[in-house]
């Protein structure tokens, strides 16, 4: 899988994978947003990516909301980028867009800060700026229409990083920002309604600080700690505590004194920071950094304050640094595109040259270019015929040397379990005396799968992957299933060709049945260490809780968003039988359970309500609430007569309904349906005298003949919401992403309108579907069907 563009990165980590299974590449005069498509995994479609970018930058755009003043303005043009270019991209973790997905914050030649969300879906054609911090920033540091150069040093960004999830009342993430003077801010951006900075503070340094990297969570009694790294353009390297409050985490948050034990601080500015993965098989490991310095790679523990150091000579500067999923070995990329692979082996590093060589030839493999070069897949020497001539030494393992075209392996990140590593590459034509420097001829960006070892090895652990996943709580609020189950998805499209489906689909249908196999002190520490989780307590909040926290349900997402992803990539086969028949399984499985739990906590708070004194009580339902609710106690009538609990809760909701509205809500009909069914009496759907809804086209009356979509009288036909069963009139759904089911818009907040105790909705359908962030039926995220006219 790769695409070719025209320019090249021009700065180190350049290329990041998002949790929302997309690859963002910085190159100077655009932002690439890349998609990786599944009909293209295995390089038998012509469609390898969903390619997308944000907009190019203007003057207006980069233009921040200060100006210098005259005689430093004059001196900084001089001195400063004639050209707008981006400089550092960084991914905030999934939950944190309004559609739930991932924001994408980047910085420009100009030191502003943008934050990107896709117009629609992810692989859309065009992002918009959410969010710019330029007038936050002048505000906070109290910049007037003109500045110095010391309150300007203040406001310009150089560097960001986001912090590990907060999943707790929908926070999602905080921003650290690296300014020129040596402070850090941290920020927190929902909306851009609620942008505020929630911590500041001045460094040892008086420098630039040009990195920025947040570790995984640690638990230390009520508080949630993660340490923050920084590196500052004078070369030195340090870390700080920064801690959170469980109960109020953007309240009181503390920041310790430096405690990284570095003495060997050099002049090379770092250019890259990165901290170790947590997965279930490391989860009780410390945290561990890699930082460069130059042509050194340094990876410090923690918890021991201990650093072991490896050089790689006459090389330039490192660009890139990947963990694998295990923590246990590092993929270094070099500015002069060389590359190597390091073990981490108990105090020491250690260079696997064997491994260099296979993600080397594999990403030679499948170079686009390799009939204009000498290089093959089997062979990584240079043309000695032409060497000589052409001035091109042998690089070894990880350098690309050949008498034609030369590949600079320049950045790159790998998957949710390391099955696939992508990479940017360019090829320049070599030095020549008549051109003063090599010329560029493309650049590309490659998915290459880069595990080695037995098959069986790498099944075992995404097994192991995706058991972790199920037992998660509210596993699919705080992972997206498209990245978490992308190398999954590319094992089982890999061996439905290859015919060796069979067994990697039996162990796969085991997992999403049977009971967990994971230690469950292993798995609270995971959970701990990847959010930083609280009580919520508002009514949205436990709603949302109970729809997407049971284990069994999840699997029963993950099931149905494995087979709508694979439907149509795989050859008939027993394993593609028998996902389908338990896809088809789990989606009235996931229908119930919604419903159960909508209805549950509606007749909890009602008879919290009824128990209160007679001039207290208020149950205030709109008419849409009405429709709501009788829909889903209609639905367990005619599909769902079987479940008796559920039979129990619809009837308990009629007779509240019926008590409080006896003028207006007519359920005769269903009472004694009702009856027939304890009687073991099938009921027929042709009982249902009228419909609860009208038709919006014609005002004929619409029936609930189906779950999926109705139709009126007149021939109408219309979608029914896949969370509340409601006609969708609206041209503008949230429609699933993964199975393409159409959920309604949430409304639009009003203050004051609440008449819901523990909830700012003004109605039960609004507190609904704002629990349902997330499809319902597979986790994965809503994206508007048709975008804002003028957006």
């Amino acid at each position: 899988m790769e695409t070719e563009f025209e320019t090249r990165p021009a700065r180190p980590g350049s290329l990041v994978w998002s949790e929302d299974n997309c690859l963002a590449l910085v190159t100077p005069g655009v932002l690439h947003i890349f998609g990786p498509s599944l009909s293209g995994a295995m390089d038998i479609s012509e469609k390898k990516f969903h390619v997308t970018s944000a907009p190019a930058m203007t003057v207006q755009d980069d233009s921040p909301p200060w100006a210098l003043m005259m005689h430093l303005s004059t001196l900084r043009h001089a001195i400063g980028p004639h050209t707008l270019e981006f400089s550092i991209i960084a991914w905030s973790p999934t939950g944190c867009s309004p559609t739930k997905g991932c924001l994408l914050a980047c910085t420009t030649s100009k030191h502003s800060v943008f934050i990107y969300i896709p117009s629609t879906s992810p692989v859309d054609q065009q992002w918009k700026k959410y969010i710019i911090l330029d007038k936050y920033l002048a505000t906070h540091w109290g910049a007037g229409e003109e500045i110095d150069l010391v309150t300007a040093d203040k406001i310009e960004s150089v560097s960001m990083a986001w912090s590990p999830m907060i999943s707790m009342d929908g926070i999602g993430s905080l921003l650290a920002l690296g300014n020129k003077a040596g402070h850090i801010t941290i920020w927190h951006v929902g909306s851009p309604e609620a942008v505020r900075c929630v911590k500041s503070w001045k460094t040892s340094s008086d420098s630039w600080i040009v990195r920025l990297s947040w570790s995984p969570w640690t638990v230390e009694g009520d508080y949630y700690a993660s340490i923050l790294a920084y590196a500052s353009s004078d070369g030195i390297v340090q870390a700080c505590k920064i801690r959170f409050n469980s109960k109020t985490p953007l309240e009181s948050i503390e920041a310790s004194e430096n405690f990284m034990d570095f003495p060997n601080q050099t002049l090379h500015p770092c250019t890259v920071l990165r901290w170790k993965p947590i997965s279930v098989e490391n989860v009780h490991e410390p945290n561990t950094l890699a930082f460069s310095k130059g042509n050194r790679l340094h990876v410090w523990i923690s918890t021991s304050n201990e650093t072991y150091i490896w050089r790689r000579p006459i090389a330039k500067a490192i660009a890139d640094i990947t963990w694998d999923t295990f923590g246990k070995t590092l993929f270094v990329f070099f500015m002069d595109g060389k590359h190597s692979v390091l073990r981490l082996e108990g105090n020491e590093l250690v260079v696997d040259e064997e491994y260099a060589e296979f993600v080397h030839q594999t990403i030679i493999s499948r170079c686009h270019m390799q009939t204009k070069t000498n290089i093959t897949q089997d062979e990584g020497e240079p043309d000695s015929t032409n060497a000589e001539e052409d001035g091109v030494e042998d690089e070894g393992s990880g350098g690309a040397g050949n008498s034609k075209l030369q590949l600079h392996i320049s950045s790159g990140d790998s998957s949710a379990a390391s099955l696939q590593l992508a990479t940017a590459y360019h090829v320049t034509s070599p030095y020549h005396m008549e051109f003063q420097r090599e010329r560029f001829q493309s650049c590309t960006l490659v998915l290459s799968k880069v595990h080695k070892g037995p098959q069986n090895d790498i099944s075992q652990v995404l097994l192991k992957r995706l058991e972790t996943f199920i037992r998660l709580p509210n596993a699919v609020l705080t992972r997206n299933p498209s990245y978490h189950l992308w190398d999954i998805l590319i094992m089982l499209v890999d061996s439905t060709r290859t015919g060796d489906d069979l067994e990697f689909g039996q162990q796969l249908l085991e997992v999403l049945d049977g009971p967990s196999t994971i230690a469950h002190g292993d798995m609270q520490t995971l959970t701990q260490r990847e959010s930083l989780q609280g009580n919520s307590t508002t009514l949205e909040s436990r709603l949302e809780t109970t729809i997407f926290n049971e284990a069994s349900i999840t699997a029963d997402r993950i099931g149905t968003y494995i087979w709508d992803q694979l439907q149509e990539h795989m050859t008939s086969t027993p394993f593609k039988t028998q996902l389908q028949h338990r896809a088809e399984a789990s989606r009235g499985r996931i229908r119930r359970h919604c419903t159960r739990n909508i209805l549950k906590l509606f007749c909890e708070l009602s008879a919290t309500i009824l128990e209160k004194p007679s001039s207290e009580k208020s149950l205030q339902l709109k008419d849409c609430d009405q429709t709501l609710l009788l829909l889903l106690c209609d639905s367990v009538l005619l599909f769902h007569y079987e479940d008796k609990g559920l039979i129990s809760l619809a009837e308990k909701t009629y007779n509240i309904l019926h008590n409080q509205l006896q003028d207006i809500c007519n359920i005769t009909e269903q009472l004694s349906m009702l009856q027939d069914i304890k009687k073991n009496i099938i009921p027929n759907p042709r009982l249902f005298a009228s419909g609860r809804e009208t038709c919006p086209a014609c005002d004929a009356n619409v029936k609930l003949e189906s779950e999926d979509h109705a139709t009126c009288a007149n021939g109408h036909h219309w979608p029914r919401c896949s969370v509340t069963l409601l006609l969708i009139a609206d041209f503008r759904p949230r429609t699933c992403h993964g199975c393409h089911r159409k959920t309604l818009m949430v409304p639009k907040a009003v203050a004051g309108e609440s008449v819901i105790p523990g909830s700012t909705s003004s109605s039960w359908l609004e507190v609904t579907l704002r629990a349902t962030s997330v499809c319902c039926f597979c986790g994965e995220r809503f994206y508007t069907a048709l975008r804002h006219r003028g957006t």
